[in-house]
C-alpha cells in the first residue's frame, strides 16, 4: 500500500551489495520502526560522462550490480529508483515528494563527487532533514592523526558484520516521480560496453571469492605475471570499488579455507594498503588534480596529441608496453606491477606529466578506485618526495615475464613473427611496427639525473616530511628514497651502470641521514 506519511532513501553511491551493508539496514530500520517506504536510489549523474576517468564498460558493471540486486530489495518491499539528472535537483523533487531520512555510505571518491556531496548535504540540512553516513571498510572521515589509523582499521575490520535485512516493510514509497526514472531492474546505460570483462553483482563478487580462495596457493607466485595474474590474482578489485562485496566479508571467508602462509599475509597485507591509499584521498581530496609535494609541480610537459594518441592506442614502440596497454583497453584488467610500470613509462621515460597517463589508464580500469589509483600515479611518477623512486625498465619487465614473447604476440599482432630476441631488444622488428617514441638510455639517465636533482632540493625534502606526516604509511622504513636496480636487462653500458649504482647508494644514504 502507498504511503502518504512519506519516504526513507538508500543512496547508493557504491555498496551495491545486501550484506554486511549498515547504511541499508539502518534505512530499513528506520523505515520499519517509523512506518515509512524506502526508495533505493541509484542517480545516473551526467558528471560522471563528463569525467575525464568515464568509460561505458563501468556502467555495464554498475548495471549488472543492479539488476543483480533489484530482486531482493524489492522482495524486502524497497523501490528501486534509477534517476536520471544531478544529484541536487534529484534529492529536490525528493523532497518535494515526502522524503523524511537519507541513508548512505561516506564516499571518497573524484573531487567531483565530493563538491556533489556538500552541495546535497546543504540542501537536506536547509530543508532538515537527516542524513546517515555509515563508515565503509577503514577509510576513516576527519582522521586526526595518521598514527591513529591503523588501530582505527585494525577495530573495524574485526567488528561484528552488519546485521543481515529479512524483515520486509508494510509500506510503499510513491510509484510516481516528477523526474526523467528508470528501474534498478530494466535499466540499461546508454552506449553500453559489450567487450569480454568482468560481470557485476553481488553473487558474482561470492563466486570470484571462492574461486579465489580455492586455488589461493599460486597467488603470491602469479601477481607481477600479467598472465599468469589474470588467472591466480583474486580478481575482487572490480567488486570491492563498486562494494558488491566488503573488505570485512573478504576477511572473514578466508577463515574458512586453507591457503599457504605467504599468500595469505600477502594477501591480507593487500586488504590494508587498498584502505590505506583510500585514506590518502580522504585525507587529500585534490589527489587526482595537485601533487601532494607542491614542489614538484611543473616538474614535466604534458603529453602532446601524437603522444596520447601512441600511449592509448599501445603503438609506443616498446612491445612489451604495447601487449600491456592494449590487452588493458581491451579486457578491463591488468596487474599491480604492469600498471606501476606504464606510469613509470609514461612519467620517467616519456617524461611526461603524470596526469595524462594518469586519466588514461583510468578510463580503462574496470576496477577504478581513484584513491588507489592517483595516490598510486603520483608515488610512480616519483611525485611525492617521500616514497620509493622507481623507474621500470619495459624491455626488463618484458624479459622478465615474457621471455618468448608470447603475451606480446598475442596483444600485438603485427609482431606475431617477430622472435623473441627481436622483441626484447627492439632490433630487427617488422617495418610496420611503430619505432621507439623514446630512446631508451638516453632517457633512462635523464629522469634518473633530474629525479635527483629534485629530491636534493630543501624544500622538497621540507615537503616531504609534510606529506609523510600527513599521508604516509607508519610502517617500518617507509620514508625512505631509493631507486629500484631494474636495469640488470636493460642496454646500457658497464660504466654507466656502475657510475649510477654507486650515485643511487650515495643518495640514499644522504637522503635517509639527512631526512
Amino acid at each position: 500500500m502507498l504511503n502518504s506519511k512519506g519516504f526513507v532513501v538508500w543512496w547508493a553511491k557504491k555498496d551495491l551489495r545486501l550484506s554486511d551493508n549498515e547504511a541499508l539496514a539502518n534505512a530499513f530500520d528506520f523505515a520499519f520502526k517509523q512506518n515509512l517506504g524506502i526508495v533505493s536510489l541509484w542517480i545516473e549523474e551526467p558528471e560522471t560522462k563528463r569525467a575525464l576517468e568515464y568509460h561505458p564498460r563501468r556502467q555495464k558493471f554498475i548495471s549488472d550490480s543492479l539488476r543483480d540486486l533489484a530482486p531482493r530489495l524489492e522482495r524486502l518491499g524497497a523501490s528501486c529508483l534509477v534517476a536520471h539528472g544531478t544529484a541536487d535537483d534529484v534529492f529536490k523533487c525528493l523532497l518535494s515528494q515526502g522524503l523524511k531520512a537519507v541513508f548512505c555510505h561516506e564516499e571518497t571518491g573524484e573531487l567531483w563527487t565530493y563538491q556533489r556531496d556538500s552541495k546535497v548535504l546543504k540542501l537536506l540540512r536547509e530543508n532538515n532533514v537527516p542524513i546517515w553516513e555509515s563508515p565503509t571498510n577503514g577509510v576513516v572521515r576527519r582522521l586526526k592523526s595518521r598514527d591513529e589509523w591503523k588501530s582505527i582499521y585494525d577495530q573495524r575490520m574485526f567488528t561484528p558484520l552488519a546485521s543481515d535485512i529479512d524483515t520486509p516493510l508494510i509500506h510503499a514509497a510513491p510509484y510516481s516521480w516528477p523526474l526523467q526514472t528508470s528501474k534498478w531492474s530494466n535499466w540499461t546505460p546508454q552506449n553500453p560496453h559489450t567487450a569480454v570483462q568482468q560481470a557485476g553483482g553481488e553473487g558474482m563478487a561470492w563466486s570470484t571469492l571462492r574461486g579465489f580462495f580455492s586455488q589461493s596457493d599460486r597467488y603470491l607466485k602469479s601477481i607481477s605475471d600479467p598472465v599468469l595474474a589474470a588467472r591466480f590474482g583474486s580478481r575482487l578489485s572490480p567488486y570491492l570499488a563498486l562494494g558488491n562485496i566488503s573488505v570485512r566479508q573478504v576477511r572473514k571467508e578466508w577463515t574458512h579455507f586453507r591457503s599457504d602462509d605467504r599468500s595469505r599475509s600477502a594477501f591480507l597485507s593487500r586488504l590494508a594498503w587498498r584502505c590505506h591509499f583510500i585514506q590518502k584521498l580522504e585525507d587529500f581530496p585534490r589527489l587526482e588534480c595537485e601533487e601532494v609535494n607542491p614542489e614538484y609541480k611543473g616538474l614535466r610537459e604534458t603529453m602532446n596529441a601524437e603522444e596520447v594518441q601512441r600511449f592509448t592506442t599501445g603503438e609506443t614502440g616498446f612491445p612489451f608496453v604495447d601487449a600491456c596497454l592494449r590487452s588493458l583497453h581491451a579486457t578491463g584488467f591488468l596487474n599491480f606491477r604492469m600498471r606501476a610500470m606504464l606510469m613509470s613509462f609514461a612519467t620517467h621515460l616519456m617524461w611526461r606529466d603524470w596526469r595524462d597517463p594518469a586519466h588514461i589508464l583510468a578510463k580503462a580500469f574496470l576496477d577504478f578506485e581513484p584513491g588507489i589509483h592517483y595516490a598510486q600515479a603520483q608515488m610512480q611518477a616519483s611525485v611525492t618526495g617521500n616514497n620509493q623512486i622507481r623507474i621500470y625498465s619495459p624491455l626488463k619487465q618484458g624479459l622478465e615475464f615474457d621471455p618468448d614473447g608470447k603475451f606480446m604476440r598475442t596483444w600485438v599482432p603485427e609482431l606475431k613473427h617477430a622472435s623473441a630476441e627481436s622483441l626484447h631488444t627492439l632490433k630487427g622488428l617488422p617495418s610496420q611496427y611503430p619505432q621507439p617514441i623514446v630512446e631508451f638510455d638516453a632517457s633512462y639517465f635523464h629522469a634518473k639525473s633530474k629525479l635527483f636533482e629534485k629530491i636534493r632540493e630543501p624544500e622538497v625534502r621540507k615537503e616531504a616530511k609534510m606529506v609523510q606526516e600527513k599521508l604516509g604509511s607508519r610502517s617500518r622504513n617507509s620514508f625512505k628514497a631509493s631507486v629500484r636496480n631494474d636495469r640488470k636487462q636493460a642496454p646500457l653500458s658497464s660504466s654507466k651502470t656502475k657510475q649510477t649504482a654507486q650515485e643511487d647508494v650515495y643518495l640514499c644514504k644522504i637522503f635517509d641521514e639527512e631526512s
